[in-house]
C-alpha cells in the first residue's frame, strides 16, 4: 500500500529491460471489427476500433443491439482486422434473448444444476443472493465415469423466473495416486497444427511456471493461435489451452535498448496521463521521483506507471494501491512573468501549483490596467494602451476541499508612447505659427529647432514622442496662402421693400455680412464683403440707402349689375393713377382695377375688385287655360296693369281679374331682367275639379305618370299634356286609373290638363 502526502508522493521503481535481439519495432494495430447474428452475413455491422497506436492492447467494448431479434437462442459472430487488412478467425458465442418483462428488484433465491443435460436428476438448492450472486459450491461428480461431460447450471430469482441454462464442458480424469498427478512434460504448437507439436520435459511438480522463449520465427506476420497442454506422471494429457497472439513485422534490431520516458495515471483513468521525458536514456532505470498527485477524494486509489524504450514501445503497466487522507489543495507559488511591461502589449503569466488544485481564480487590480484571458494555471494579460502605473496580478487555487492563499505579482505598466499633433492649417504669407500637440506621452521633439515657424511654402512638420516602450510620431501640414483682390459695387439707393444684388469682383471667395448677395433691408444699411483665399482675407463695404414708399388707401371691393357704372376712389400722399386710365368704369365682367401711387421714384399699388353680376334673361309668359305660366322657375315678380302684385312669386299665377299681365325675374344678387311679353287676360267662370277626386303621381316623373279619376263621373276624362308654349304633345281619354308614358320626353316642365264636360284642372308636371 502506498500512502500519499496531501501534495505529492515519492515512489521508488527499478525497471530493467531484457532485450531479445530480434524484436519487432513496427506497431501493428487492430483497425476494424465486424459482427453479425446467427448466419445473417448480409446484415453484417462494421466499425472502426480507433485503437491508439501506442497502446499494444485493445479492449473491445461496445453496445450491440439485439432488439430486432425474436426471443430465444441466438449466435453472436465477431471478428477483427489489423492494419495490414488481415482478418482474425470468427469468434462465435451463444446467447439467449429473454422475453421482455416489467423491471423489478429481483434477487437470486435458488440454483439448479445437473450433468449431461439430465435435467430430471437436477439438484436444486435454496440460496440467499441479491441482484448479483457468486456461486461457489462444491459440486460432486464422483458418480460420473471418467471422460468428457457437461455441467448445466441455472438460477431462479424472487419473481420465480429461471435464467437461461449455462453449460460448460469438463473432463473427469481417472483417479491416480498423488504421485501420478505431477506434471512431467508439456507440448505446444501453433495454429492448431498438432502434427508439428513440440514436446519438452519439466521436473515433476504439482504446479509449474514456464518461462521459456517459444520460437515463432517460421510464422508469418499477423494473427496466430498458441496451443499448449500438459502431461502428468500417469501419461494423461490435460485439455489444450489456446491463446491468440500477433506477430509483428521484424525490423533492424537495436544493439542496446534503453528507457527514454515514463508516464503514470491514477484510478485506471488512462485518459489523463502525466508523462516525463528522461534527460538521458538508461537501462536499468532506478526511478526515485516526486509524483504529483491530482485532486483525489479521501480513500483508496490506484497508481499505474509505464515505461517507454528506444523503440517507442511502452512496457506493461505496474499498478499499486495507496490511500489518501487529506484532499485539501496543496501549494501555490507567486505568478511568474514580466514585471515591467508596456501598455498595449500582451503577456502570458504562469503559476506553479500542486496538481490537486482543480481551479484557479485570477484577478487584476486596478481592473482598468488590462483584460484577462485565463486558462487554468496560465493567464494572458492584454495590458491597456492608455494605462500606466503599478498593477497587481493575483491568483489563488481551489478544489472541492478548499482553497489556497492568494499569491500575487506587482507589474509596472508603462504607457506606450503616443502623440497627436495639431490639425493641419494654413497661414498667410509672411505670418508665423506655433506648432503644438493636443496630447502625448513621452519626450516630445519636432523636426525643427523651435516650435514657432514661418514657412514660405506649404511645409510638413513631424513631431515624435519617445519612451522605453518605443517611438510614436505624427505630422502637421502648414499651408501658405496669398491675399485675394476685392472690388465691390458702388453705393445704391432702393425703395423700401425692394431687393438688390450685392456684387463684387475678386480672385478669392466672397461672402457678404448679410449671409446672402440678395438683400432687402428695411432701413439704410452698410454691408461688408469679405474675400478669402485660404487663411488670408480682405474686406470692403457698400451702403444701401432705403427710401420710404408713398401711402395708398383704396376703396372696398364693390358689386354691380351688368351695364352699371362705378367710381373708383383712393387716398394717397403721392401721385395717384388707375390701371384702366379712368376712375369711372362700367365693366361687362368681373374686373380687378389697380391703383398706383408714386413719390420720389418709389411706387406702391393696391387693387379693387369690381364684381359684375349678369342680368337674368327675359322671361316668356304663356297662358294655359286660366293659368299664366312663367318660363323662369324662380325669382318671378308679377305685374298687373304695370303694378307689381304683392305676395305673388311663383312661376304660375291664375288671375281673377281681366287685364294686362307680365313678369320680370330678379336674381339672388338683385339684378332684374327685362319685362316679359304682355298677356291680356280675360277672366271666365271655369269650374275646376276638386283635388280630392283626381290624383296624379309621381311628380316629378321619370317613366310613367299615373292618373286616378277618383269617384265615377258618368263620362270619361280627357287628358292633355302640353308644353309650356301651349303645344299639345299627348292626348288621352280615361274612365279608370291609367298612365301616360313620358319616358321618351326630354327633361323639362310640362302642363297636364284634365277635363270633364265644363270642368278642368291644370297641373304643372316636372319630367326628370
Amino acid at each position: 500500500m502506498i500512502t500519499s502526502e496531501p501534495f505529492d508522493m515519492k515512489i521508488l521503481f527499478t525497471i530493467i529491460f531484457f532485450l531479445i535481439p530480434l524484436t519487432a519495432l513496427a506497431q501493428n494495430t487492430i483497425e476494424r471489427y465486424q459482427y453479425w447474428f446467427n448466419s445473417d452475413t448480409e446484415n453484417m455491422v462494421s466499425g472502426l476500433t480507433g485503437q491508439d497506436p501506442g497502446d499494444p492492447v485493445y479492449s473491445f467494448s461496445t453496445s450491440i443491439g439485439a432488439e430486432a431479434l425474436p426471443d430465444g437462442l441466438h449466435v453472436l459472430n465477431l471478428r477483427f482486422s489489423d492494419s495490414e487488412d488481415r482478418w482474425s478467425p470468427v469468434l462465435s458465442r451463444f446467447f439467449y434473448r429473454m422475453p421482455a418483462s416489467p423491471a423489478i428488484d429481483a434477487a437470486i433465491d435458488r440454483v439448479s444444476y445437473w450433468f449431461n443435460n439430465d435435467v430430471a436428476s437436477a439438484t436444486e438448492e435454496v440460496v440467499s443472493g441479491g441482484g448479483s450472486f457468486l456461486f461457489n459450491p462444491s459440486v460432486t461428480a464422483e458418480d460420473l465415469p471418467d471422460g468428457l461431460h457437461v455441467l448445466n447450471l441455472r438460477f431462479r430469482d424472487s419473481a420465480k423466473k429461471w435464467s437461461p441454462v449455462l453449460s460448460r464442458f469438463f473432463y473427469k480424469m481417472p483417479a491416480y495416486a498423488t504421485a501420478d498427478a505431477k506434471v512431467t512434460s508439456y507440448s505446444y504448437w501453433f495454429n492448431n497444427d498438432i502434427a508439428n507439436a513440440v514436446e519438452a520435459d519439466v521436473p515433476q511438480s504439482g504446479s509449474i511456471v514456464i518461462n521459456e522463449k517459444f520460437d515463432a520465427s517460421s510464422l508469418a506476420d499477423g494473427l496466430h493461435v498458441f496451443n499448449i497442454r500438459f502431461r502428468d506422471a500417469g501419461g494423461k494429457w490435460s485439455s489444450t489451452l489456446s491463446r491468440f497472439f500477433y506477430k509483428m513485422p521484424v525490423s533492424d534490431p537495436l544493439e542496446e535498448n534503453l528507457v527514454t520516458a515514463y508516464r503514470y495515471w491514477f484510478n485506471e483513468n488512462d485518459a489523463v496521463m502525466f508523462g516525463v521525458e528522461l534527460d538521458e536514456p538508461v537501462n536499468p532505470l532506478h526511478l526515485v521521483a516526486d509524483i504529483r498527485v491530482p485532486y483525489l477524494e479521501p480513500g483508496e486509489h490506484t497508481f499505474s506507471i509505464q515505461f517507454m524504450d528506444m523503440r517507442k514501445k511502452w512496457s506493461p503497466a505496474l499498478t499499486e494501491t495507496f490511500e489518501t487522507e487529506d484532499c485539501s489543495p496543496g501549494y501555490i507559488e507567486d505568478p511568474e512573468g514580466e514585471a515591467e511591461v508596456c501598455g498595449g502589449t500582451e503577456h502570458v503569466y504562469k503559476v506553479d501549483a500542486a496538481l490537486n488544485i482543480t481551479d484557479f481564480e485570477w484577478s487584476l487590480t486596478p481592473s482598468e490596467a488590462g483584460t484577462l484571458d485565463a486558462g487554468g494555471s496560465e493567464v494572458t494579460v492584454n495590458w491597456n494602451k492608455g494605462f500606466s502605473g503599478n498593477a497587481q496580478l493575483a491568483v489563488y487555487g481551489s478544489n472541492p476541499c478548499g482553497q489556497t492563499e492568494t499569491r500575487s505579482l506587482t507589474v509596472r505598466v508603462i504607457a506606450a508612447p503616443y502623440v497627436t499633433a495639431m490639425d493641419d492649417t494654413s497661414i498667410c504669407e509672411g505670418e508665423s505659427i506655433e506648432l503644438t500637440v493636443t496630447g502625448y506621452n513621452g519626450t516630445l521633439e519636432w523636426n525643427v529647432s523651435g516650435p514657432v515657424v514661418t514657412p514660405s511654402v506649404e511645409t510638413t512638420y513631424t513631431v515624435t514622442a519617445t519612451n522605453i516602450c518605443g517611438v510614436a510620431e505624427d505630422n502637421v501640414v502648414i499651408g501658405v496662402d496669398t491675399y485675394p483682390s476685392l472690388t465691390v459695387m458702388d453705393d445704391v439707393d432702393i425703395c423700401e421693400g425692394d431687393q438688390v444684388e450685392l456684387t463684387a469682383v475678386s480672385d478669392g471667395t466672397v461672402i457678404w455680412s448679410g449671409g446672402s448677395a440678395f438683400v432687402s433691408p428695411a432701413e439704410t444699411t452698410t454691408f461688408t464683403a469679405t474675400a478669402t483665399n485660404g487663411a488670408c482675407k480682405v474686406e470692403d463695404e457698400v451702403t444701401v440707402t432705403v427710401k420710404p414708399l408713398p401711402v395708398l388707401t383704396v376703396m372696398d371691393d364693390v358689386e354691380i349689375c351688368e351695364g352699371e357704372e362705378v367710381e373708383l376712389s383712393a387716398e394717397t400722399n403721392g401721385l395717384l393713377s388707375w390701371s384702366g386710365g379712368e376712375d369711372v368704369v362700367a365693366p361687362d365682367r368681373t374686373t380687378v382695377y389697380t391703383a398706383f401711387a408714386e413719390k420720389d421714384g418709389c411706387e406702391v399699388h393696391s387693387e379693387v375688385l369690381v364684381t359684375v353680376h349678369p342680368i337674368p334673361g327675359q322671361p316668356v309668359l304663356e297662358q294655359v287655360d286660366e293659368t299664366l305660366v312663367s318660363s323662369s322657375e324662380s325669382g318671378n315678380i308679377w305685374f298687373y296693369n304695370n303694378n307689381e302684385l304683392e305676395g305673388v312669386a311663383g312661376s304660375e299665377y291664375s288671375p281673377e281679374d281681366s287685364g294686362e299681365y307680365f313678369v320680370r325675374v330678379i336674381s339672388t344678387e338683385g339684378c332684374i331682367s327685362d319685362p316679359s311679353n304682355i298677356i291680356t287676360f280675360t277672366a271666365s267662370n271655369l269650374i275646376t275639379i276638386g283635388m280630392s277626386e283626381v290624383t296624379v303621381y309621381p311628380n316629378p316623373v321619370h317613366d310613367q305618370l299615373f292618373i286616378s279619376p277618383g269617384l265615377p263621373h258618368g263620362e270619361p276624362f280627357r287628358i292633355e299634356l302640353l308644353t309650356l308654349g301651349g303645344r299639345v304633345i299627348m292626348m288621352k281619354n280615361i274612365t279608370n286609373e291609367s298612365y301616360i308614358d313620358v319616358s321618351g320626353l326630354s327633361p323639362s316642365v310640362y302642363i297636364l290638363r284634365i277635363s270633364q264636360g265644363e270642368e278642368s284642372k291644370v297641373l304643372r308636371i316636372v319630367k326628370n
